[in-house]
């Protein structure tokens, strides 16, 4: 096999770095074929890039356990501990926990997929909402296209709502963006107990970010409720 000649061919190199880096690219190379094998090679490309015990072999030495790392992520904190380093430890860390998070992120998009499948197979707006507050906390752009097959500007004021509330961590920009999207939906609502209910509600949400920009909501509220109250009073 080619695989095999390569790696003898490498084992010849006589500077360790480069010898080193050769087989990283080999066992790169084979992990698809044999996932067994790759990492048998790479344990070999970390033997030989230590063997140099210099300053200059850390950059390689961080690159194999950085591969280890993302082929297993769920050994990321014993790899981590094999370099010695704090700041390399991070860096093997870091690599670890965004293959573990790419997979989680899969797993969790697979059950809201059926999720949304069983949503629209029942016409339960309201679940069709939660489902895409929840594609929202991981793939924003989707829960945003969920929401849009919602009809029910309630729901999609209050799903908004709970999208912009997030679990905190959501950037201010984007919270604010949402919460106009929220209002301009509640204004739109045909009941106007129920739109100027919703604007208050969205203008509470905000106060705690801009309270001028709540005024403005609330204002908005008052302002309706004045112009329906002038044609047909209703309190």
């Amino acid at each position: 096999m080619l695989f095999p000649k390569s790696l003898t061919a490498a084992e010849k190199i006589g500077d360790p770095s480069i010898r080193a880096q050769r087989m990283l690219q080999i066992a790169r190379q084979w992990k698809p074929i044999s996932p067994e094998k790759g990492i048998e090679v790479l344990g070999k490309a970390l033997l030989e890039a230590r063997k140099g015990g210099s300053p200059a072999q850390e950059p390689i030495i961080l690159e194999i356990l950085q591969t280890q790392a993302s082929w297993e992520p769920e050994k990321s904190a014993l790899i981590a501990k094999s370099s010695g380093l704090a700041a390399t430890q991070a860096r093997i860390l870091l690599e670890g926990s965004k293959v573990l998070r790419t997979r989680l992120i899969d797993e969790k998009t697979k059950i809201l997929e059926q999720a949304l499948q069983l949503a629209r197979k029942d016409k339960n707006e309201r679940l069709m909402g939660d489902v895409a507050a929840a594609w929202f906390a991981l793939v924003p752009r989707k829960g945003l296209d969920v929401l849009g097959q919602v009809e029910n500007r309630d729901l999609r004021v209050q799903t908004l709502r709970r999208m912009a509330h997030g679990n905190g961590s959501l950037p201010r920009e984007e919270a604010r963006r949402l919460l106009d999207q929220a209002a301009d939906e509640a204004a739109r609502i045909e009941g106007i107990k129920e739109k100027i209910h919703l604007l208050k509600e969205v203008a509470s949400d905000m106060a705690p970010m801009d309270k001028e920009w709540a005024r403005a909501t609330y204002l908005k509220a008052y302002q309706i409720a004045e112009k329906e109250f002038l044609t047909k009073p209703i309190f």
